[in-house]
């Protein structure tokens, strides 16, 4: 599931050559980063990206943190810890962050559609030694190669055309994977479901860092489900800004407009400007712009009726 707070407090609607690596805090004093990978999903779906992160550095911790209610083996990877909370959606796992970050330094969430190897974790762990010394939060950035047919292309803009790597920190939306978050701006106790997405996130994106560990985000979203889904991601925003967020539903209306509305024109300058847009099928962003649509109905009906059971059907 994808959820991220803009800037301005609304939702939005997923080995080179040799070179120095900044040092990183000693192993033996502290955690430098604990890894959260949230899945909904047996561990089937996440293998051969837990293979890439076992017998990480001795100064970084990997756990997953899962809401399956199948009982599924532990890998018995060296390194990998579970913990398993049974049919808790992302959603509701993620409100377990604080709990579960322990003493690191940063806390690196990461979701079971984002496809990553052993480079990716030492690029991330640089990134994140090297990022200036106030800051609240390292993004790691995203492409898109593997879910690659039309109505994916526009999922993936949909959601994360403000981290379609290489990153331009000015543009940037706050994102809830591929994240490193420092751990002293966490809250220290669980959060009611959809607080972690509204508040907590929101105070760390005071001073945000860019860095470049692009994970692979793969979700194959074929139409008609797509609209779906973003139905149900809307709904959640919506029912989740309308609770937690100081304005209700008057941010709620706030968000559906811009959606539906400026960031669509945002995305489409995105696109105009990226490096990679000769990768995108024809009539890409007017698909963004009915999924934009489809979300912001979406938040509406979800500041009205709430919830329901729009989370389970999100990653």
């Amino acid at each position: 599931m994808v959820v991220a707070v803009s800037p301005d407090g609304s939702i939005a609607p997923g080995a080179a050559g040799e070179r120095a690596v900044p040092a990183r805090p000693p192993a033996a004093t502290k955690t430098f980063v604990h890894l959260l990978v949230v899945t909904g999903e047996p561990l089937a779906k996440i293998a051969a990206v837990l293979r890439e992160l076992a017998d990480a550095p001795a100064d970084v911790r990997v756990t997953v943190v899962s809401g399956c209610a199948v009982t599924d083996e532990e890998l018995g990877l060296p390194g990998i810890r579970l913990e398993r909370f049974p049919r808790e959606t992302p959603l509701e796992l993620r409100r377990r962050v604080p709990e579960l970050a322990g003493e690191a330094e940063w806390v690196l969430l990461l979701e079971d559609h984002n496809h990553v190897d052993r480079a990716w974790l030492h690029q991330a762990l640089a990134a994140i030694a090297a990022a200036p010394g106030n800051a609240t939060t390292v993004r790691g950035g995203a492409d898109n190669r593997t879910s690659t047919d039309a109505w994916s292309w526009a999922n993936f803009l949909m959601v994360l055309g403000f981290h379609w790597t290489p990153l331009h920190e000015e543009s940037l939306e706050p994102l809830l994977f591929n994240v490193a978050l420092r751990r002293e701006r966490l809250p220290t106790v669980r959060l009611e479901v959809g607080e972690f997405e509204i508040r907590a996130l929101a105070a760390l994106e005071e001073r945000p860092a860019t860095g470049d560990f692009p994970v692979d985000h793969v979700q194959h979203r074929p139409a008609p489900g797509v609209f779906f889904y973003h139905w149900c991601n809307g709904r959640v925003t919506g029912a989740i800004m309308s609770r937690h967020h100081p304005d209700g539903r008057w941010h709620v209306l706030h968000h559906a407009q811009r959606v539906a509305g400026q960031r669509i024109r945002q995305i489409a300058e995105v696109v105009r400007r990226h490096p990679s847009a000769a990768r995108l099928p024809p009539g890409t962003v007017a698909r963004v712009a009915m999924l934009s649509i489809c979300h912001a109905a979406g938040a509406l009906y979800g500041s009205v009726f709430g919830l329901g059971d729009a989370a389970r059907h999100l990653e």
